[in-house]
Parts: C-alpha cells; sequence; structure tokens
C-alpha cells in the first residue's frame, strides 16, 4: 500500500512539473530576467527566489 503509494507519487511528479511550468511560465521568466539584470546590484542571493529559478 504505502510502496504503491510513493511509486505513484514519483510517477506523478513529471505530470505536476509541466502543468506548474505552464502555469507559472511567464511569472518565472520575467524573475529570472530580473535576477540576471539585477545580479551586479543585488550581490546578496536570496536562497528562495534562486531555488524556484534554478528548477522553473
Amino acid at each position: 500500500m504505502k510502496k504503491n503509494h510513493i511509486i505513484t507519487f514519483w510517477e506523478s511528479l513529471p505530470s505536476w512539473h509541466f502543468l506548474i511550468n505552464k502555469l507559472f511560465m511567464f511569472d518565472n521568466q520575467m524573475k529570472f530576467i530580473n535576477h540576471l539584470f539585477s545580479w551586479k546590484n543585488k550581490p546578496k542571493v536570496e536562497a528562495p527566489k534562486s531555488w524556484v529559478d534554478l528548477f522553473f
């Protein structure tokens, strides 16, 4: 029961990633662009923002 749940969870990850990518693609592209342009002005790295930019 638990094993099947884990397998189902891992099999559903690509679909969730695709869905989230579609929903937030534009928003995260803008975040990524702003992150690149503001890098020299803001040397301090924000972990959550970098985490989002890394995976989306």
